[in-house]
């Protein structure tokens, strides 16, 4: 993966969720079954680690037990200052159900996550990024993330806000409110991205905005799109898992239905 080529430290980690059943373990002993569970994973790991020496990355790999997401959360706290994870492409119900591990992750880590969806192509180094602002002060270190970056890559940086239309519940059906003025919403946006340029031009990173109203997932994939975004990045609430999940904030549906990587900053 060369999106973030740089001389940084890699730690390929990989987590065995230990066998639950007491029956089993001590009918093998904990022991072999430990053995064999490395002994798998190894054998799992072989075109991982085949990949990352073709590029002449130096790197350590670790293989622990425990629960992923706990255990992932826990080492990148302790060592990383990013974590890299591919995600499984589950809608946002069957991810919930299914126990994605990408929810889980974001919910207990306290680093910067990078989520690479499996129809994304991360063959070449990131020169179009594009940043999701709403005005919070995670969404600014979002940008803090994504400035780094771009310093490093010569990135362009693409600064977009999506405006909600006010909408109201009928009884039978929710409309959007016609009363507000488009131009209107468009200059919301505007004054929401005024905080967030400033710091561009304090650093001197080419940028370029973009204001529009709709619904921000939809949109903001829409821009990705037509910007042509090697990366896409997001300030991230880090409110309960579960109820953003099923009920839908912006992060979790640009996770399941974006072929863009997503860096998601708590």
């Amino acid at each position: 993966m060369n999106m973030f080529a740089d001389s940084a430290e890699l730690t390929l980690l990989h987590v065995i969720h230990p066998i639950p059943s007491e029956r089993v373990t001590r009918y093998v002993g904990p022991h072999q079954i430990e053995l064999l569970q490395r002994e798998e994973a190894d054998h799992q790991l072989v075109e991982v680690k085949d990949v990352v020496e073709q590029g002449n990355t130096p790197y350590e790999l670790r293989i622990e037990f425990g629960e992923p997401a706990t255990t992932i959360s826990t080492i990148a706290d302790q060592q990383a200052d990013l974590v890299v994870m591919g995600t499984h492409g589950y809608g946002r119900v069957s991810g919930y159900l299914l126990g994605s591990m990408s929810y889980k992750t974001l919910a207990n880590v306290h680093k910067p996550v990078v989520l690479v969806p499996k129809e994304a192509d991360v063959t070449n180094p990131v020169k179009q990024i594009l940043v999701a602002v709403d005005g919070s002060d995670h969404a600014r270190r979002a940008l803090d993330e994504a400035i780094h970056l771009a310093k490093r890559t010569g990135a362009h940086i693409t600064l977009a806000t999506v405006v909600t239309p006010p909408v109201a519940y009928t009884g039978i059906s929710v409309e959007v409110v016609s009363m507000v003025d488009q131009e209107e919403l468009l200059n919301i946006g505007k004054e929401i991205l005024t905080r967030y340029e400033n710091v561009l031009i304090d650093y001197q990173v080419p940028y370029s905005t973009r204001v529009e109203v709709g619904y921000p997932a939809y949109m903001l994939r829409q821009i990705a799109d037509e910007t042509q975004a090697d990366l896409i990045a997001l300030g991230h609430h880090g409110l309960n898992w579960m109820a953003e999940a099923i009920m839908g904030s912006v992060t979790y549906k640009m996770i399941h239905g974006t072929k863009t990587p997503l860096l998601i900053v708590k």
